[in-house]
C-alpha cells in the first residue's frame, strides 16, 4: 500500500530534491508540531520500510541514544516510545518522535508520502476523540463510528485512525432522521429487538450529537469525520551535518 502511495506522488521517480542532496548518508527528525492524538505511525515506519537503506526508530528505543537537535533548538524527547492512540500536548517546543536514517535522496523521497500519512490519520483520531469524549460527556454509553465516506485509497488509513482513538470503523443505520425520531424509533426497535444494535447517522456533528445520544443509540456516525477532519502538523527536518 504505502508503495503505491510514493508511486502516486513521484510517479517517474524522479525528484529534484533528491538529485540535489545525493545519496549520501543522512538523518532526519520527526517532529509533532500541534497537540492531537497520535495516530499512523505504522504507516510512517512502513513508508520508510519500502524506501532502499532506510530505517526508522521510534524515540526512546533502547538501541536510541541521546542525540543533539541543532535544527530545532528548545525541542523536547518524549520519555517513552511514542503510543498509538495517545494525547500530546503541543506546548511552543516541537515534540520528536522518531529518527530516520538513510539515503538522503530516499528520505526526501518518502518524507511527503509519510508525513501525509501521518497527519492525516492523527487528524481522524483527533476528531474522533473529541466526538467520543462528548458522548461520555453526555452519560451516553454508546460508539463512536464512521461511515463509508473516506478517501478512495486511503480509506485503510483513515479507518485505522477511527479505531486508534476507540470510535467504531462500520456499522449499519437509521439514516437521516431528526434527533427526537432518531431516539423513538431505537426505542421501537431495542423493545421488539432488545439484541439488535441500533444505529443513527445522516447530518450529526458536535453541536447536534446530544439531540441523538440516546438509552436506546447504540452507535452514532459521523462522516465528518473521515471527510471533513483537520490535519494534525508533522514535520521531518533533515539534520546538519
Amino acid at each position: 500500500m504505502c508503495e503505491s502511495w510514493i508511486a502516486d506522488d513521484i510517479p517517474s521517480h524522479f525528484d529534484i530534491g533528491g538529485m540535489v542532496v545525493g545519496s549520501r548518508p543522512g538523518v532526519a527528525h520527526l517532529y509533532m508540531k500541534q497537540s492531537g492524538i497520535l495516530a499512523g505511525l505504522p504507516f510512517f515506519t512502513s513508508t520508510f520500510a519500502s524506501l532502499p537503506g532506510c530505517t526508522v526508530t521510534l524515540v526512546g528505543s533502547p538501541s536510541l541514544p541521546p542525540l543533539p537537535d541543532a535544527s530545532c533548538p528548545g525541542s523536547k524527547y518524549t520519555m517513552s516510545p511514542p503510543v498509538e492512540g495517545s494525547f500530546y500536548e503541543y506546548s511552543g517546543k516541537p515534540i520528536l518522535l522518531a529518527i530516520v536514517e538513510g539515503p538522503l535522496n530516499q528520505i526526501l523521497r518518502g518524507e511527503r508520502t509519510a508525513l501525509c500519512a501521518l497527519s492525516r490519520c492523527s487528524g481522524v483520531a483527533t476528531d474522533s476523540r473529541s466526538m467520543v469524549s462528548l458522548g461520555r460527556s453526555l452519560k451516553w454509553r454508546g460508539l463512536v463510528a464512521g461511515t463509508r465516506k473516506t478517501t478512495p485509497g486511503f480509506r485503510t488509513c483513515e479507518k485505522y485512525g477511527l479505531m486508534a482513538c476507540g470510535a467504531g470503523a462500520d456499522a449499519v443505520m437509521l439514516d437521516n432522521m431528526g434527533g427526537e425520531e432518531a431516539r423513538e424509533c431505537a426505542r421501537e426497535i431495542k423493545e421488539k429487538f432488545k439484541d439488535v444494535v441500533v444505529e443513527v447517522s445522516g447530518g450529526i456533528t458536535r453541536e447536534n450529537m446530544g439531540d441523538y445520544a440516546g438509552e436506546f443509540v447504540d452507535v452514532i456516525s459521523c462522516g465528518k469525520l473521515t471527510q471533513g477532519y483537520q490535519c494534525l502538523d508533522f514535520s521531518l527536518k533533515v539534520q546538519q551535518e
